[in-house]
């Protein structure tokens, strides 16, 4: 049976979002006027973990780790299995497979 692989897009975004060090405060100032003109504020202060954006190098590095997999033109021959092909292949798909596999970005897709 031939080997198929996809890359799995949540592992990828796990990877690359970017985290803050410490939770982030929000404030939110809310201003409110009552009837009689009267000026009352509050403010509400919110811990967040949550990610802030994505992380520029790891994205980048992984972009250029897809390409290099994914344009390779080395021949791969998967009869004595993947790894066995990888090793045999150019130093650069090998760096680009591991690191992906590593990641858990690429992973051996199983049909039902």
């Amino acid at each position: 049976m031939e080997s198929k692989f996809i890359v799995d897009i949540d592992a990828l975004f796990e990877t690359i979002k970017l985290i803050p060090d410490k939770p982030l405060k929000l404030t939110k100032n809310t201003k409110v006027t009552n009837l009689k003109g009267e000026i009352s504020t509050s403010e509400e202060v919110e811990e967040s973990d949550e990610p802030i954006g994505v992380n520029g190098p790891k994205y980048d590095t992984i972009n250029r780790l897809l390409d290099i997999l994914l344009i390779s033109e080395d021949e791969i021959d998967t009869t004595l299995g993947l790894e066995r092909a990888i090793n045999n292949s150019s130093l650069g798909t090998q760096v680009a497979y591991n690191t992906l596999k590593y990641y858990k970005i690429i992973k051996e897709f199983k049909e039902d």
